[in-house]
């Protein structure tokens, strides 16, 4: 686990990043008050893979489940897909710093659209999605490189991906 960022009323952990290995929220709750008395510290609603991280605020964890708790990352990100080369699927991960209308294409080297793999709002946050190396008919496509734009409001960027077979 590692501290993203802190100030005097909040610390907010990467829950994804956790060193230790577990997943329960009793290991997880002692291993942050490994000196408190866990009677009196409030429960850790952690559900593993569901959440990215969760908020300590004022000493009192909770789940980051709703929007309105979110810590918002500061910039878009849209990361080197993996693993890369692939084959069969790939994931895809971005970051968004608020609700967003996001579309993420692929394209092959000439341009043509491939495959819209998202088009719709999503909120603040880590997304990932996958391709499976087919196009918008259902087809697989060839060995080869494609590219993967991300748009989100303003914001632009494009990678290189391949598919070898």
């Amino acid at each position: 686990m590692k501290t993203i960022s802190t100030n005097d009323s909040l610390s907010v952990i990467d829950a994804i990043d956790n060193y230790w290995g577990v997943t329960d929220s009793v290991s997880i709750e002692q291993l942050i008050f490994h000196h408190a008395d866990t009677s009196t510290v409030p429960k850790v609603d952690f559900i593993p893979f569901a959440f990215d991280m969760f908020d300590i605020s004022a000493g009192s964890p909770t789940a980051v489940g709703d929007e309105e708790n979110i810590v918002a990352p500061a910039r878009y990100e849209l990361e080197q897909n993996y693993p890369n080369p692939f084959n069969p699927t790939t994931t895809i991960e971005f970051t968004l710093p608020h609700r967003a209308n996001v579309e993420i294409t692929v394209y092959n080297v000439l341009g043509q659209q491939v495959y819209n793999l998202v088009s719709q709002s999503l909120p603040a946050g880590t997304h990932s999605v996958e391709w499976d190396g087919r196009d918008k008919s259902g087809n697989t496509v060839s060995t080869g490189i494609y590219l993967y734009r991300l748009r989100a409001d303003d914001f632009v960027e494009t990678r290189k991906m391949v598919l070898v077979k």
